[in-house]
């Protein structure tokens, strides 16, 4: 199938994804309900579908574009497919600067500041580490470790600081689209869209590092220049998705493999797929956790979590496999 066709195809499945998730929750409502709430917005049922739910759906499926792309944008300029801000700690580390600027009483701009600076320092040092060594379990190992330290750092936050402690901040910590940050919305959109207006930059840089360093410089492409311009993105959109929803694991690792078994492997079309992708399966993945135990629901970061690991492990055993043949 062809990129266009793959790219409608799941287009039109997103807009059907959306809808359905409307109708997902703990109040069963019905398509006549939904009618009524569409000539009074007012109403309760008109604040239930389009400010209670379709605010959720449509975190859902910013956080999961915006995941899916850092997930490209990593496993590109460090050609590892173990790569993913949740192994590499960026997102443990951007949560914890954000926690610490909540501690420390800072106004909303400089929490979104310092996340960035916790986001890009962890990726600086795996930068480094990367040329240095180009094994994919040291790094893997090595973001477990960082991810850990960065977690126990957010633990003592909560323990020296009871009133930043709440539910919604445990569920924070594990993902969860029950209380959305709805003020992120518009930067979080127009962040993608920049994105994907400049596809071609990003992917023709992507395409050209897969080629070496060497080659990819000889065919004018400023390193440097373009892997700090990843870097600084990923930042921001792992950022952002935490801003919204909390910390979310294994979506940048899961949507990129996803695409490439449908057969998107050039990075001009993967980040576009991946974007599509991501939101549709983060909205799922929502839905399953606002449903499965209804009606009370789950942290979505656990039901990513149990859908990636399998991924993560199948992925590393491959790669075992590959090495020794």
């Amino acid at each position: 199938m062809k990129f266009k066709k793959k790219f409608f195809a799941l287009l039109l499945l997103l807009i059907g994804v959306i809808f359905f998730s409307l109708f997902i929750g703990p109040v069963s409502l019905g398509l006549k309900d939904f009618i009524f709430a569409i000539k009074n917005p007012s109403s309760n049922l008109g604040v239930i579908f389009f400010e209670l739910r379709f605010d959720r759906i449509i975190a859902a499926a910013l956080v999961g574009a915006m995941l899916a792309i850092s997930g490209v944008f990593l496993q590109g300029i460090f050609l590892n497919p173990l790569v993913d801000p949740y192994i590499f700690g960026v997102s443990s580390s951007a949560g914890f600067f954000y926690l610490l600027s909540l501690y420390l009483g800072l106004p909303v701009y400089q929490n979104i500041i310092f996340c960035i600076l916790g986001g890009c320092l962890i990726l600086f040092i795996f930068l480094i580490l990367n040329t240095l060594t180009h094994n994919s379990l040291i790094l893997v190992l090595t973001g477990v470790i960082i991810s850990s330290f960065m977690s126990a750092l957010i633990s003592l936050i909560l323990i020296i600081s009871p009133s930043v402690l709440s539910k919604s901040m445990l569920y924070w910590l594990l993902g969860s689209f029950n209380l959305v940050e709805n003020q992120y919305f518009l930067i979080s959109t127009l962040a993608i869209c920049v994105v994907l207006f400049f596809n071609n930059y990003f992917a023709n840089g992507i395409n050209l590092i897969g080629l070496g360093d060497e080659k990819s410089s000889s065919l004018g492409l400023d390193i440097k220049k373009f892997r700090i311009i990843i870097l600084l993105s990923t930042s921001l959109f792992v950022v952002l998705s935490i801003l919204i929803a909390g910390i979310i694991g294994y979506v940048g690792l899961i949507i990129p493999h996803l695409c490439r078994m449908i057969g998107v492997y050039n990075a001009r079309h993967l980040i576009p797929i991946a974007a599509l992708v991501g939101a549709i399966f983060l909205i799922v993945s929502d839905d399953i956790a606002r449903s499965i135990i209804s009606p009370s629901e789950l942290p979505i970061g656990i039901v990513t979590s149990i859908v990636g690991l399998p991924i993560f492990l199948f992925i590393i055993l491959s790669l075992k496999k590959n090495a020794r043949n």
